[in-house]
């Protein structure tokens, strides 16, 4: 699976946006932090410490989400802006440094490979989708839309998408009037989620995501059913 993860890694800088809405780096962060999670917490687990040792065990006490964005920019002076929240000061160095360390931890961490993934990790993931609705702050840093989708995403990716296998079919089903919108099939199901969201919004130019904290409620609760849906059917 490690090297499965490390080929997605490589994939992901060449091409973001086919992971992530934006490609900022708190998605990519999130992606990260979905695919760990699938492990269990394995994959990177270790992963603040050793930040905390490039940066001569300074902030070692936060996520390494954030750590690792003083490792980056080491003359930004970000210990002096708002914290967790501050704006990144350069998006695309910092979603590809953040890969490159990833992989740099990885290269000096002696451990046992990760076992292929137990479909009865399910039900640990949908108690994962139930906690991230009630702390949202403990998994995202900017606890937005686009990080928790970025993270449920890497959970599927930690799954070989067999997580959300056939989600984005379902979700089209869902929209309203489907062979008017027949367009949208192509579309990821981050987006459909959206339009399931806000049925009335125009997504021609949709960059920002209106109200937060319905958008990432709702589509924990399409995945949520989804699944249900899907082990009833079984």
């Amino acid at each position: 699976m490690e090297n499965k993860f490390l080929k997605i890694i490589h994939d992901i800088r060449q091409s973001p946006l086919k992971y992530t809405r934006n490609g900022t780096y708190d998605e990519t962060v999130a992606l990260l932090i979905g695919m760990d999670t699938i492990t269990e917490n394995k994959w990177l687990e270790g992963m603040g410490k050793w930040i905390s040792l490039q940066l001569r065990g300074k902030f070692s006490n936060i996520f390494w989400g954030v750590s690792a964005l003083y490792l980056i920019f080491p003359n930004e002076k970000l210990y002096l802006l708002p914290a967790p929240t501050f704006p990144v000061p350069d998006e695309d160095k910092a979603r590809c440094e953040i890969l490159t360390l990833v992989e740099k931890f990885l290269e000096t961490k002696k451990r046992d490979k990760i076992d292929k993934i137990n479909e009865h990790n399910e039900s640990e993931i949908i108690e994962n989708l139930r906690h991230i609705r009630r702390r949202p702050e403990m998994w995202a840093r900017c606890k937005t839309y686009n990080e928790i989708a970025a993270i449920f995403n890497g959970m599927n990716l930690g799954t070989q998408n067999r997580l959300l296998h056939s989600f984005p079919e379902w979700l089209f089903s869902k929209i309203p009037t489907p062979d008017a919108n027949n367009h949208l099939k192509s579309l990821p199901w981050w987006e459909l989620s959206l339009r399931i969201s806000f049925p009335n919004e125009n997504f021609d130019n949709f960059l920002t995501v209106l109200d937060e904290e319905t958008a990432r409620n709702n589509l924990i609760d399409q995945i949520l059913e989804f699944l249900k849906v899907r082990k009833n059917a079984s």
